[in-house]
């Protein structure tokens, strides 16, 4: 059926938020069936599910780092004639599928958990960080996911100032316990340490990103795993790598497969509609200061970050914060991160916005930077449609609250519980606490 055709007979329905959409049962269930049945068929890259043609050359590197104009969306100013509907729900979170309407669409923020933060510090590793550092559990960017075969959410963060791989459970993302893992003390999954020994995997390194592959066969490749050595002295980082790539069982952990070099906090992604793991390649020193770059294979350990692309920063619609609400304001907002997640019939992104200020001025101050987290939507998984500026999740301005200021996305963006959507998020506490929240 054409596109004009379906909306004449479907009329005009849409929801202005992801957050206002129900699921008749709990997703955890429903989309790892569904994800298996569809998602696994090899698709030629070129004519996707939602009837959106790629160009020939992909990923797409005419895109320059250099322009502050919002991100093209081509299926947005050219859709197909005919766009099958057969995969997930649709979502009218923009006009792929409407033709034209008198009605108006209202994106709304998330609302955060009332009983915030949900964890915290707590064991040896995790309370009194050497060398002055704070009292901290955070993911950077870590991951949260349900386990089907375990049917707890799963939980992968930092326990400590630069700590080890550690695994928290939950039945209702509320309430953490800290299973004793009988691997590397306590709770971790792998010990401390950011200095980098070789090809085999004794330590966590630094920033890392998580993903629990539900959609495998194959335990031993059930975690994906990308960490950092680049806040080792120079001396003892690898000399061909920033990063390293890593699967695992949880137990097992395979020799490092070095992508190439990069920033700090970049993370992974998988894309089931085009079946690809995808590389958020962070760049600290574009023309435009922090943005992202792009790489995506099939194979997990296949990727090579030297053939990445330019894919996509803050617009000059992103605006600097305003004067007096918070200190050094005015600065122009970079791309500090961005994480991304299946759902239903579109890709979710996750952008964090940095809004400033400086290092320096953080460091002189003595407070944290300021980031906010703006959502994106995505039908081909690499154009992002962003049409909401007002921050979905905002860092608190006021000092002293909990949610001061440098709130992080995770890898995985969101779970879903019963009816709602869960975004997890990562900031800085009062008190010289970083914890763990939710949205």
């Amino acid at each position: 059926m054409k596109r004009r055709r379906f909306i004449q007979k479907s009329g005009y329905l849409f929801t202005g938020s992801i957050l206002t959409i129900n699921s008749p049962l709990p997703l955890q269930s429903a989309s790892n069936t569904f994800f298996k049945r569809y998602f696994r068929v090899k698709v030629n890259g070129e004519k996707l599910y939602n009837g959106i043609i790629l160009p020939e050359t992909w990923p797409p590197m005419h895109l320059s780092p250099e322009s502050d104009e919002p991100m093209p969306v081509p299926y947005l100013q050219n859709p197909p004639e005919v766009i099958p509907i057969d995969i997930g729900r649709q979502l009218f979170v923009d006009d792929f599928l409407i033709e034209s309407t008198t009605l108006d669409r209202s994106y709304h923020q998330a609302v955060k958990f009332d009983s915030n933060p949900v964890f915290k510090p707590l064991s040896d590793d995790e309370v009194g960080g050497p060398d002055g550092k704070r009292s901290v559990v955070y993911t950077g960017h870590g991951g949260v996911f349900y386990d089907f075969k375990d049917k707890v959410f799963k939980m992968f963060y930092r326990s400590g100032w630069l700590g080890g791989l550690a695994l928290a459970i939950s039945r209702d993302m509320v309430h953490w316990e800290r299973p004793e893992l009988n691997l590397a003390g306590e709770n971790l999954l792998l010990p401390k340490g950011h200095i980098y020994t070789g090809k085999d995997l004794t330590s966590a390194g630094s920033d890392n990103s998580v993903w629990l592959d539900s959609l495998t066969t194959n335990e031993s490749d059930k975690i994906k795993f990308l960490t950092c050595w680049i806040h080792a002295p120079i001396e003892k980082r690898p000399k061909h790598t920033t990063h390293t790539m890593h699967i695992s069982d949880g137990k097992n952990w395979s020799n490092a497969h070095p992508p190439g070099k990069a920033g700090d906090y970049c993370s992974i992604f998988y894309n089931p509609f085009r079946n690809v793991w995808v590389s958020s390649i962070r760049i600290s020193d574009g023309p435009r200061g922090r943005c992202r770059y792009y790489y995506e294979n099939q194979n997990y350990l296949d990727a090579d970050w030297s053939k990445a692309v330019y894919w996509t920063n803050v617009d000059k619609f992103d605006k600097p914060e305003p004067e007096g609400k918070y200190p050094g304001a005015g600065e122009t907002p970079q791309l500090y991160s961005l994480n991304a997640i299946a759902y239903e019939s579109i890709m979710i992104g996750m952008h964090q916005i940095l809004r400033g200020p400086s290092n320096a001025i953080c460091d002189e101050g003595n407070f944290p930077k300021l980031t906010d987290l703006e959502i994106g939507f995505s039908r081909d998984g690499f154009h992002w449609f962003r049409p909401d500026k007002k921050g979905f999740i905002k860092g608190e301005r006021t000092e002293g609250t909990w949610d001061r200021a440098y709130i992080h996305s995770t890898t995985g963006v969101f779970v879903v519980l019963h009816d709602k959507l869960i975004f997890q998020i990562c900031l800085l506490l009062k008190e010289n606490l970083s914890g763990y929240a939710l949205s």
